[in-house]
């Protein structure tokens, strides 16, 4: 299960990555000349083979019965409470299955059930998942170069 899991979140970044940062194409005015002047049409259509092959995966992975359960328990797990219930993973997974408008795998709707369920904010009182937060904003401090010594002082 957390194959699935992994292989959907590498997909998710996988995409994204095809769809925010295309491969660059130099112009007529650079050094190198233009993609399609060596490799031809057939280049292009590489990379945008590959990002078809990537949703159509990504849609297979979704499409798994045990899908939305493993997305919702790993999304609380992460954001929420290390300890979800099985009440509170169900409700969520279901969400994600149908979004109540006949859509599978809606991550907005997911992200939303998630956070409005009674227990997100149970879990918010009893601040079980600030140790997370603050392990990471530690960590971020501790990554800052250090401020330089203070010049010394002449002695009297």
């Amino acid at each position: 299960m957390k194959i699935l899991v992994v292989a959907l979140l590498v997909l998710c970044a996988a995409a994204a990555w095809w769809t925010l940062a295309p491969p660059p194409r130099p112009g007529p005015g650079s050094a190198a000349p233009a993609l399609e002047d060596v490799l031809g049409r057939a280049a292009l259509g590489a990379a945008e083979q590959a990002a078809e092959h990537v949703k159509r995966e990504l849609g297979a992975l979704a499409s798994r019965p045990e899908a939305g359960e493993q997305v919702a328990r790993r999304l609380i797990q992460a954001l929420v409470t290390d300890t979800p219930s099985a009440d509170y993973v169900r409700a969520v997974a279901r969400v994600f299955d149908d979004n109540g408008h006949g859509q599978r795998g809606d991550m907005r709707a997911v992200v939303h059930a998630m956070l409005a369920h009674p227990e997100a904010a149970d879990a918010a009182r009893r601040a079980g998942s600030l140790k997370e937060p603050l392990m990471r904003a530690a960590a971020a401090l501790l990554a800052q170069p250090a401020p330089p010594p203070p010049p010394a002082t002449p002695a009297r």
